[in-house]
């Protein structure tokens, strides 16, 4: 999306028919919960009942991990940021927030969703498929020399590949989870599997989701997408000058490339076939 304003970074969305497998964490049927004006049972009720929902969802985190590589450790503050716009959205569309200043606030408004939402649960998302995957809760830092204070967890909704989807843990009823928290060094965690062994037992604390494991895609530099964004306007002639540089041989290329195919299907070397197919293998529009 270059030419848009709002958005100054080249996104790479999948097919529309992109189709996600159904997760392969066994869980038992859902049951009634005690707890069915809880926010989270809303939540879950609108993704029962609204797979469209859920498919959303699904599809952004895999948009997410497409396009900013967790493994790459400045991404991983995008890649929470967005896990939390994608909960918070969800949640806006199930009916459980509402904009801050009313549907009739301006468009900034919006902006207050993900504190409303975060003012609700916690969000902790991974994409690692390592089984043996640890969740930080708490940070304690500075204080590795000291006793460790006694953990604090809130209400909170877990996200990994390995788990059947999200994960709702409220400490002061699961104290199971609550009291496998481990202290190491500086950072209260808790294992995976503890919330794997939870979400078995605990259907009702579920939403059914998909979430895509880290596809380990090339890793980008979004402050350099937003630099190239900023310097490439008319006013930073100077600044701009080595994006324009690599713009402009990397269009060239493509030019001259699509001269040479155009050459060669004129003096019979390519049949028409064989030249429609190269240029749409160099111009990305191959099926």
């Amino acid at each position: 999306m270059p030419n848009d304003p709002l958005l100054p970074i080249d996104i790479n969305l999948p097919s529309e028919h992109l189709e996600l497998e159904p997760s392969h964490v066994k869980v038992a049927q859902p049951v009634d919960s005690s707890d069915s004006s809880s926010d989270f049972q809303q939540l879950r009720r609108a993704f029962t009942s609204d797979p469209q929902l859920a498919q959303e969802l699904q599809w952004y985190l895999h948009v997410a991990v497409e396009n900013f590589n967790p493994s790459a450790r400045a991404n991983r503050f995008i890649i929470g940021a967005l896990v939390e716009w994608g909960i918070a959205l969800a949640a806006f569309s199930a009916g459980i927030l509402t904009l801050p200043q009313g549907h009739d606030a301006d468009g900034d408004d919006v902006a207050g969703l993900r504190d409303a939402a975060k003012y609700r649960w916690s969000v902790k998302s991974s994409f690692s498929t390592q089984r043996s995957y640890q969740f930080i809760v708490q940070n304690v830092r500075g204080r590795k020399e000291e006793q460790p204070a006694d953990p604090k967890m809130e209400g909170t909704l877990f996200l990994h590949p390995l788990l059947p989807g999200i994960v709702h843990v409220d400490p002061s009823k699961h104290l199971d989870v609550f009291h496998a928290l481990r202290f190491e060094g500086d950072a209260w965690v808790l294992p995976l599997n503890v919330l794997v062994a939870h979400a078995e037992a605990n259907p009702e604390q579920v939403v059914p989701l998909v979430v895509p494991p880290n596809p380990q895609a090339r890793q980008v530099d979004p402050a350099l997408d937003i630099v190239r964004a900023f310097v490439m306007q008319p006013h930073f002639h100077r600044l701009g000058a080595a994006f324009r540089l690599q713009a402009a041989r990397s269009t060239s290329g493509v030019v001259e490339q699509l001269q040479d195919l155009r050459r060669m299907a004129a003096e019979g070397q390519l049949t028409p076939q064989q030249s429609e197919a190269a240029i749409n293998q160099l111009l990305g529009l191959a099926k």
